[in-house]
């Protein structure tokens, strides 16, 4: 089972005990980490000591992971914008139709300023 939440890439690919080793993505660093689980629940993220690259290091974003994989506002589906600009009205969509616009919007500037018009990190 691998998923990603909050900028954190769960991914079972070891495990020290109850830790499962993972890899933070909130920064194109992919830090290691390891994932304390409780009843299949994440509750704690740490560095891992034994990543060749991090060395256990984690910066500060990794510590709020938690609190922002769990947040009553996180958005769980795509929302378009409706209305005039300003009034912060949203409407939810599917995955499809988001997918499909964005991908329009995308071919769009790609017609119109060259392949060369969007670039994509992390």
């Amino acid at each position: 089972m691998s998923f990603y939440a909050c900028g954190i890439r769960y991914q079972n690919v070891g495990q020290y005990g109850r830790d499962k080793k993972s890899l933070c993505a909130f920064c194109t660093n992919l830090c290691g980490v390891l994932v304390t689980l409780e009843d299949g629940k994440a509750v704690k993220c740490k560095g891992n000591p034994d990543h060749p690259l991090s060395q256990g290091f984690t910066c500060q974003r990794n510590s709020m992971a938690i609190n922002w994989l769990y947040h009553a506002d996180q958005l769980m589906h795509p929302l378009e914008h409706v209305g005039k600009r300003g009034e912060g009205k949203w409407e939810r969509i599917s995955w499809d139709d988001a997918l499909g616009k964005i991908g329009t919007k995308l071919l769009g500037l790609k017609h119109e300023h060259g392949a060369q018009t969007v670039g994509v990190v992390g």
